[in-house]
């Protein structure tokens, strides 16, 4: 990718963390450069659009999700065990899912109340991947567009995608290990 893009790229991401944008700018890059068929970002979508009805139908307003190569990543808080049942039991019933990773907990208001020194808010977490993706735009050796991360309430980071090396695989997760904020690591992305 060209320097100018990348620091169009970056750019946008430091207007994220610095809370100026409601979504991050990199999503859209992403949609447009990365190394995928349409016919995979398309799939991708479709399993998105159908989760977010499932998030819709159980008012999941704790719980966000991130895609790549039909795996997915479902993270956050139910308060009710049967919201928590019923969304992960409605999730495993749509077609295309290659392959499912649920970080979802149960908790009520009062756990959640009790645990609130450990727990970012949800513009600390938009601020940490936004933080993320712009160093990933910047790091030598890693091609961003081919990455996706997400970070819980508790700080954990996750990462999906894929990396064309193992030495481009450490670098990106070095990254995400050496950003502020991020208290723990789960790597879903594979070496291809």
């Amino acid at each position: 990718m060209s320097n100018p893009i990348r620091q169009a790229l970056a750019a946008g991401l430091l207007l994220l963390a610095g809370g100026l944008a409601a979504c991050s700018p990199v999503t859209v890059a992403q949609r447009a450069l990365e190394d995928r068929s349409v016919a995979d970002i398309r799939e991708d979508n479709r399993i998105v659009v159908a989760v977010n009805k499932l998030m819709a139908k159980y008012e999941t307003v704790s719980v966000s999700t991130e895609i790549y190569e039909q795996h997915l990543l479902i993270y956050g808080i139910l308060e009710t065990e049967s919201a928590y049942e019923g969304f992960r039991n409605d999730v495993g019933k749509i077609e295309g899912i290659e392959r499912l990773y649920w970080h979802v907990e149960q908790m009520s208001e009062a756990e959640r109340e009790a645990r609130e020194d450990e727990m970012l808010g949800f513009a600390q977490g938009l601020k940490v991947k936004a933080l993320i993706e712009k160093d990933w735009l910047q790091a030598e050796g890693v091609e961003s567009l081919n990455f996706r991360v997400a970070v819980d309430p508790f700080a954990a980071a996750y990462i999906l995608g894929r990396a064309k090396s193992q030495m481009e695989m450490e670098r990106a997760i070095a990254v995400v290990r050496n950003t502020e904020g991020v208290r723990r690591v789960r790597n879903y992305a594979a070496v291809r």
